[in-house]
């Protein structure tokens, strides 16, 4: 602020002397008395109607005036009179503004607000500050200037580019300069635009180009940085530029038929056979020409020259080429010269090397036949024999006979029903026995040029049972040589028979996610290596999965946490028969969520490596019969609990041997407890409250019993015994 004139007035025996600005000393009781100016202060930027602000202390009287100086008070000029002191804020249109006398959009400007019954009680704007009403003015620049001789900006001039610049004049030497630019693209001439509407417009930064190909107009505006009491700014009216044309992509030939048809056409013009091309364009184009040319050889060509105007154009061709030469046999593409209103061309014909339309292309047969999209039988495939192979390919020929044979391994061949310039569709069963079989098909012309495809080897399966050997995969071998690729090709209820040998399931799961038995020809000849795999050696997620006869290296890389041997979840009726699983860095087997299971001969053998042997959570009805454990940390067999519910009706069978200490155990962590289990021979329980509640440790007798609880901790002094 500037120093704020004050005055001091004091009482004596009832009468009221008032003194002017100065410091005295008198033993009276003083009374201060001002006027403090807060806004306008000093350089603010107002436009239309702002407020000024004050406050007073003391005795000012009932009202203020409010006055207003462009030359720094040499001469005023009132803004308002006698307003209520205590109202403290006043509106001022500052569109009122005059500089000596004259009105006036802009100025810098001070302002004082004063005491109207002592004048001298008044306070001033600390500097200038600048009242500005006028709009600023926007100018628009566009590169290039002109367009294309057509009108548009193709792809020789380029997209333009349109620079925005502002200015805010400057009148009585004030101006609040340019806050901002604003522009929208839009499709269409003459639009007006509401308030909300204008808000959304973008501000601009740089200069800019259309958003894209197309007819567009510009509009745009600009802002000044004044404002007034509710932060509006001067904004000049919106600006509409010319339309801007932008097409700078070249025309294509969207589409194309050959004969009618989205398709290779093939004649042969000896026959007087004709091809009808049919293209169609993404816009309307002037149409050059259009040429056909022989791939491998670009002199062998026919020319045509429309001149048409459109967005489609159909040729024929009757073989013949340029210059009157005779059909050549080959394959033939098409190219062509189009150009757009815009300017934009695009020819595919210049140096004769130019791109082509693809994928259809004609082909001049007068020779053999061809067999093409040869799509079954498929190599390795599996074909069931209440199915048959299926015969799937395409004839590639304008001969009017045909013969169409198939040939399994050394047997005659048999023919099947095909026609010239179809497809061929059919299953075939004869010839073909259980097992690896090699197909060849064979395509004969009527003058007696003949074409092949195979051999291609297939699985032909009679007795839903698919074979796997170390050198499957050939003829007279086991159906695969992988257990995964038999899987794969495997279908609900078939049986895998694993003959011995060492299968690497390299670093990937073997998951079982649909109703299978794999068996092998004996536990110790069949080995499943998984011990490179991160996670589960083998996931089963399917209802009635049956494995037999085979013993699994489980994961052994990464973390442990997650390398189970065999791992099946949520799902029913899963059975196991003398199958071993042995080093996995977790649990050998886990059954989580497993409604009725058989584990039958099984062995777990975790070969000192961390985790539980045979863990079951959340099953039920479950049947462990002659299972051997060892070498588990955790534990032989564990019953578990889960968040999802209770373990119950387990059932001990046969002759069980736990090689751990702590053959089998309980931890019911989760509240929904394990129930119901029939463990003949283990009549004690061992609990220990400091190492956990929810643990029971089953042992056969009672020496048994104690000396497991003499070496539970932490605090041996908490367990105890309990008789089962």
């Amino acid at each position: 602020m500037n120093a704020t004139l004050k005055a001091w007035a004091f009482g004596v025996a009832g009468a009221v002397f008032l003194f002017g600005v100065g410091l005295f000393a008198t033993n009276a009781l003083a009374t201060i008395s001002s006027v403090t100016l807060s806004d306008p202060n000093g350089g603010e930027e107002w436009r239309g109607t702002q407020t000024i602000i004050w406050s007073t202390d003391g005795e000012v009287g009932d009202t203020v005036d409010i006055i207003y100086s462009t030359d720094g008070f040499g001469s005023t000029k009132l803004v308002a009179s006698e307003i209520p002191h205590e109202n403290g804020s006043f509106d001022w249109d500052t569109t009122t503004l005059k500089v000596e006398a004259i009105e006036t959009d802009s100025s810098t400007v001070q302002v004082r607000v004063q005491s109207h019954l002592n004048p001298i009680i008044r306070d001033t704007s600390d500097a200038d500050f600048t009242v500005d009403n006028t709009a600023p003015i926007t100018s628009f620049a566009i590169d290039p200037v002109e367009p294309d001789e057509t009108g548009w900006y193709n792809d020789e001039t380029g997209a333009p580019e349109v620079t925005l610049t502002c200015e805010d004049p400057e009148v009585n030497g004030a101006s609040s300069a340019c806050s901002g630019i604003f522009y929208s693209w839009e499709n269409e001439a003459g639009l007006t635009f509401e308030e909300s509407e204008l808000d959304a417009f973008t501000l601009y930064g740089a200069p800019i180009t259309p958003p894209s190909d197309g007819e567009w107009v510009l509009y745009y505006y600009s802002e000044d940085n004044a404002v007034d009491n509710e932060e509006n700014h001067n904004r000049e009216n919106v600006n509409e530029s010319d339309p801007i044309l932008v097409d700078t992509v070249a025309p294509l030939v969207s589409s194309y038929t050959l004969e009618g048809l989205e398709a290779d056409a093939f004649f042969n013009p000896d026959e007087g056979q004709e091809v009808d091309i049919f293209l169609e364009a993404d816009e309307e184009v002037t149409w050059t020409s259009v040429r056909v040319r022989r791939v491998d050889g670009f002199s062998d060509r026919r020319t045509f020259l429309p001149g048409t105007f459109g967005d489609t154009e159909t040729v024929n061709w009757d073989g013949n080429l340029s210059g009157g030469s005779p059909p050549v046999d080959g394959e033939y593409e098409i190219t062509f010269n189009i150009k757009d209103v815009a300017g934009n061309q695009t020819d595919t014909l210049t140096g004769d090397v130019g791109p082509a339309l693809e994928p259809y292309t004609i082909f001049v047969d007068t020779e053999a036949p061809e067999i093409s999209d040869f799509t079954a039988p498929e190599a390795d495939a599996v074909y069931r024999d209440d199915v048959g192979v299926p015969l799937t390919f395409d004839l590639e020929t304008d001969a009017s006979e045909l013969t169409c044979t198939y040939t399994v391994g050394d047997n005659d061949p048999v023919e099947v029903a095909c026609e010239s310039g179809e497809s061929v569709d059919t299953t075939v069963t004869d010839g073909f026995e259980d097992g690896r079989n090699d197909v060849t098909i064979t395509i004969t012309d009527a003058a007696g040029n003949s074409v092949s495809e195979g051999p291609i080897s297939v699985v032909f399966d009679n007795d839903d049972t698919l074979t796997v050997s170390e050198e499957g995969g050939v003829v007279g071998e086991a159906d695969f040589d992988t257990i995964q690729e038999a899987f794969s090709k495997a279908t609900i209820g078939d049986t895998i028979f694993v003959y011995d040998g060492s299968y690497s399931l390299d670093s990937t799961t073997l998951t079982l996610n649909k109703s299978i038995t794999i068996t092998g020809e004996s536990e110790a000849g069949v080995e499943i290596d998984g011990s490179g795999i991160d996670g589960y050696g083998i996931s089963v997620s399917a209802d009635n999965v049956v494995l037999e006869a085979f013993t699994l290296l489980g994961p052994a890389a990464g973390d442990a946490s997650g390398n189970y041997g065999i791992k099946a979840s949520h799902i029913s009726n899963f059975t196991m028969i003398d199958v071993t699983v042995r080093g996995s860095l977790r649990s050998e087997i886990d059954l989580n969520t497993v409604d009725i299971g058989l584990l039958d001969g099984v062995t777990a053998d975790g070969v000192g490596t961390g985790g539980v042997g045979i863990a079951l959570s959340h099953s039920d009805s479950i049947v462990l019969r002659d299972v051997t454990t060892l070498g588990n940390d955790w534990g032989g067999v564990g019953l578990f609990d889960t968040v999802d519910g209770a373990t119950t009706d387990i059932t001990f069978e046969g002759t069980n041997s736990f090689g751990e200490v702590n053959g089998v155990y309980i931890d019911a962590e989760f509240g929904f407890g394990v129930s119901s289990i029939t463990l003949p021979g283990f009549d004690f329980g061992v609990r220990n409250d400091t190492a956990g509640t929810n643990f029971t440790f089953l042992q056969e007798t009672e020496a048994d019993a104690v000396a497991f609880a003499l070496a539970f901790g932490p605090i041996v002094a908490d367990s105890y015994i309990q008789t089962l």
